[in-house]
């Protein structure tokens, strides 16, 4: 049996499915299960054991038309999206496949898909790794009550790159300062950031700074005025994984890293909007967790005050504390 999954969203996104992902080969063992992934997430599911084929979905003409070919060439007996909101590019990528029965959603009068799944308002409630499920009861597949973990494999190379890091930093244990997110209204000020760690100075000798490219002058203000917290440069997704699996404690807004955080069950400090519907949707599901929010409706988390994370740090380091008595 040939199975295609289309997940072209973010990062975060495609660290969510994972379950669903696992969930198939576990049930179909001898099924092969490709995966139609964005070229900015793909990177989250390399090493996945789970699944055999990776097809990027690349815009620039040559190579989108390569894309199409395998499509149209490779008869899936089944092609699942898993989207439960309308999209354009999802109801044209399943016109052009080829595959025996197909699992999405049909929009209004739209017969592009065999069987339709639930639509976001139907999924009022459900975690975005739940909701994923959804498209799988046709293959038999039962939605899990609880919100699963995801999934992530560490690359030999970055694991590496992270314990060489560890050692010349001669780190026995350490937590995780992660700045970067998605949006500039989804990061914390970084003069926040400053006061918090200058307030709580013995854990800057503990504490390893991972940001994105994009958020390298916000790191050297950062380093700059604290001056113990270890810099970690990332050369790719994978390192920032590896890093975040070796450590205590993950500290970060509501980004892809959270749920990085979930699959290896890491503790978590977490920042998040105000927004209900969007936490619901998106929380990580760590076993141990703290997490502020910002004012009620504040799409960003700009609006947290500092008082709620050091309330919530101190939280955090007496739960860590205890975990180790």
């Amino acid at each position: 049996m040939k199975i295609l999954i289309v997940q072209l969203g973010r990062i975060g996104d495609m660290i969510l499915l994972t379950p669903a992902i696992d969930a198939i080969k576990s049930k179909y063992p001898k099924s092969q299960l490709d995966i139609l992934a964005g070229r900015h997430n793909y990177q989250a599911i390399k090493n996945n054991p789970s699944i055999d084929n990776i097809i990027v979905y690349e815009k620039s003409p040559l190579k989108l038309c390569k894309t199409l070919g395998n499509l149209i060439k490779t008869k899936y007996d089944y092609y699942i999206d898993p989207k439960d909101h309308k999209s354009s590019e999802s109801k044209i990528l399943a016109t052009i496949a080829r595959a025996k029965q197909k699992i999405g959603l049909n929009i209004d009068s739209s017969k592009v898909f065999d069987y339709s799944i639930p639509s976001e308002s139907d999924n009022q409630g459900l975690h975005f790794s739940q909701r994923a499920f959804r498209a799988l009861n046709h293959l038999y597949i039962e939605t899990p009550a609880i919100v699963p973990k995801p999934f992530l494999y560490n690359t030999q190379d970055s694991l590496e790159y992270v314990d060489r890091f560890i050692n010349a930093e001669r780190l026995d244990s350490f937590i995780v300062l992660n700045l970067s997110a998605s949006m500039e209204h989804k990061m914390w000020d970084t003069e926040n950031w400053i006061r918090l760690f200058n307030e709580f100075e013995h854990l800057q000798e503990k504490t390893v700074l991972s940001y994105a490219p994009a958020e390298t002058e916000k790191a050297a203000l950062l380093l700059k005025s604290c001056p113990r917290i270890h810099n970690f440069k990332s050369k790719s997704l994978h390192d920032a994984i590896a890093l975040i699996s070796r450590s205590d404690l993950l500290i970060s807004p509501d980004t892809a890293m959270v749920h990085v955080a979930a699959a290896f069950n890491i503790p978590l400090l977490g920042l998040y909007s105000g927004l209900d519907d969007f936490y619901d949707k998106f929380f990580a599901a760590c076993d141990h967790k703290i997490i502020i929010r910002a004012k009620n409706g504040d799409y960003g988390i700009k609006s947290i005050e500092y008082g709620q994370v050091k309330a919530g740090l101190i939280k955090t380091l007496t739960l860590l504390q205890e975990n180790k008595s």
